[in-house]
């Protein structure tokens, strides 16, 4: 496997770990000479490097990355890479070349306007086998071929879509999440400041709106000869219900408090935990881990708290019974969602963890085999941070050690696994060549059987 990181200086690195030195022993040694080839061994390690670190791109703050994502264009698998100044390279992992590249009008726009104070970013990058979908946190979201040249924008989550007009949502839409189902890649989910979870259908912003079909309803019974009835017609003064475009379940939020005012919400991240994409989790800025169930109801099944520090994160752990969940300090923890339950606390940080990932990812329907055969070998915690260190941690035991880690210089804010790339063998030094031919060189010498004494 090989590791990619993006970092708040718009570098791109691949990190591939190499298979650790085994020494063959060629005979029985006593043991002065095994404490004499342990130091020597050691010395060998020290000099030879664990991991190899590529690095693609120039520093530039403006170039940050902020999502990353797999895409297959032309046969050929490429790192998406969206940047703080509104652009979305697809660059080959082996090369680092710029294969393609769009361009978010609105944001750098924005970044030419006010470019100390733009607060304008992406806020999902997801990918199909033949589109690609992009949404900023003006909540303006686009479809794209991946043959294209320029972003397709479809249309644009508003404060009347998202809030249904509400005066708590501020300038924008303060969107903070858009993520598509891993399987039915035309549900959404969104989240944010004052937005509570809601789950749109791509495929109604492509079709055309229904409110057209219902004022084009009148005249085509009218053209057909039949007659209207004002039967279906609301009162006057009742309260109409103004129905969003697309929008498939939308959450209601708890109950009001003991002084009967009503609970703030602010999604950070967010997953979706079944195939049907009913089942979502939710990590909040007020340190919740909620789960809503939409067969059960519009209020949240569960609801966890989690420390004392807003959540930043939330990703899918060994299983859909497990979510892997970070704060604005240096907490990483695995949570049960089904209980509720913080299973473990993950250790080694020093700063914030910003992304993280467990190799191998669950996945749903026939594809879940697969995943559970390559289960077999242990799941690991792939996480990136503030404290610039990409980190392994093993998941298989109570201990949950880390197992590996690299000093990567710069603020890392994102990374990627390249699960199907194999690590080559190390070829032997002129050294060990030299060695191996002496020893090949001499004769075997046979172990005489003594002679008992009569």
């Amino acid at each position: 496997m090989r590791y990619f990181t993006g970092d708040e200086n718009g570098l791109i690195k691949r990190v591939v770990f190499l298979p650790p030195i085994v020494e063959k022993q060629t005979k029985k040694r006593s043991r002065q000479e095994d404490s004499e080839s342990e130091g020597k061994s050691k010395k060998k390690q020290e000099e030879e490097p664990l991991h190899e670190v590529t690095v693609f791109g120039k520093v530039d703050k403006q170039n940050a990355v902020q999502k990353m994502t797999w895409a297959t264009i032309n046969n050929e698998r490429l790192l998406v890479v969206a940047r703080q100044n509104g652009v979305v390279d697809c660059i080959h992992p082996d090369s680092g070349d710029v294969v393609k590249s769009f361009c978010d009008k609105e944001i750098s726009q924005a970044l030419a306007d006010k470019p100390k104070n733009n607060r304008l970013r992406f806020i999902g990058l997801e990918t199909t086998e033949t589109h690609l979908m992009t949404c900023n946190s003006n909540g303006t979201l686009t479809w794209t071929p991946l043959g294209a040249t320029e972003l397709n924008v479809i249309t644009k989550l508003d404060k009347t879509s998202t809030t249904g007009g509400s005066a708590n949502a501020g300038a924008g839409t303060d969107l903070d999440i858009v993520r598509a189902h891993p399987v039915h890649r035309h549900l959404i989910a969104v989240g944010g400041k004052d937005i509570d979870l809601q789950i749109y259908d791509i495929n109604a912003f492509l079709g055309g709106s229904s409110t057209d079909d219902q004022k084009n309803k009148p005249a085509a019974n009218a053209a057909s000869g039949k007659k209207t009835t004002d039967t279906n017609k609301p009162h006057p003064r009742q309260k109409q219900k103004q129905t969003k475009l697309g929008l498939i379940y939308e959450a209601k939020n708890v109950k009001n408090d003991y002084l009967d005012l009503s609970q703030p919400v602010w999604i950070n991240d967010l997953q979706f935990m079944n195939e049907e994409g009913t089942q979502v989790a939710v990590a909040t800025h007020y340190h919740q881990i909620r789960l809503y169930d939409f067969k059960k109801a519009r209020r949240p099944v569960m609801t966890a708290d989690v420390g004392k520090m807003p959540l930043t994160s939330l990703s899918l752990g060994m299983d859909f019974d497990h979510v892997v969940f970070t704060d604005t300090m240096n907490d990483v923890g695995l949570m049960n969602i089904r209980l509720g339950k913080v299973v473990t606390q993950l250790k080694g940080f020093a700063g914030a963890c910003k992304a993280t990932q467990t190799i191998p990812q669950p996945t749903f329907g026939a594809a879940s085999s697969e995943s559970n055969e390559q289960s077999d070998a242990g799941h690991t915690l792939v996480s990136v941070g503030l404290d610039r260190t990409l980190r392994l941690h093993e998941l298989n035991t109570k201990f949950r050690k880390l197992e590996k880690k690299v000093y990567l210089k710069q603020r890392l804010t994102a990374v990627l696994v390249d699960t199907d790339y194999v690590v080559p063998a190390r070829e032997p030094n002129e050294e060990e060549k030299e060695e191996e031919e002496i020893w090949s060189a001499l004769d075997t010498v046979k172990n005489k059987k003594k002679s008992r004494l009569a």
